[in-house]
């Protein structure tokens, strides 16, 4: 057989057809890449919000079944945790922490549980708390925002009902919305 028959019949792909094929495969893995963070994004503020829905509620729990009412104070990156022991409020060390990109919406305080009267001066201040859970099971009524770059979600809060999960949509600006 001449040389020019025999190279027609080999079979395989040049070097030029592999590179087009790598590029493609890249381009589409970069695009799905690109998509996919959003959708994580969406997926971490609705898991952090489930988690912190568990946190609270075992808080709650846990203020029933010690007697002992627990206070949260909501900073933008992390809850802190008091129990009331005799006479004063304690923190409870570590504080919840949120993962990374997470923020909270921190509502106002709520007014605090013990007087600030100004002839308590020698009395420790009390925090301001933001959730207050009881130990008969009540806590006061809280909307709690969760969000990151790409979604926000509320918890919420309202002893005849629980603790709710709701709103998980796209987060557009970065105000703090008690009525959605």
């Amino acid at each position: 057989m001449p040389a020019s028959l025999m190279s027609r019949q080999q079979h395989g792909f040049t070097l030029i057809e592999l590179l087009v094929v790598v590029a493609i495969i890249g381009i589409i893995t970069t695009l799905l890449t690109f998509n996919a963070s959003g959708w994580l994004n969406n997926a971490t503020a609705q898991s952090e919000a489930q988690r912190l829905r568990h946190k609270i509620h075992s808080l709650s729990d846990q203020a029933v079944l010690t007697h002992t009412p627990n206070g949260l104070v909501m900073k933008p990156d992390r809850i802190h945790l008091f129990q009331h022991k005799p006479e004063r409020w304690q923190e409870q060390l570590p504080p919840i922490t949120l993962a990374e990109g997470i923020r909270l919406l921190v509502p106002p305080p709520i007014i605090p549980i013990d007087d600030k009267r100004e002839d308590a001066a020698d009395k420790p201040t009390t925090p301001d708390i933001a959730l207050y859970l009881g130990p008969d099971g009540r806590a006061t009524s809280l909307r709690l925002g969760i969000e990151d770059e790409q979604a926000r979600c509320y918890l919420d809060i309202n002893t005849a009902v629980g603790i709710t999960l709701t709103d998980c949509t796209e987060s557009s600006d970065n105000t703090y919305n008690l009525n959605p």
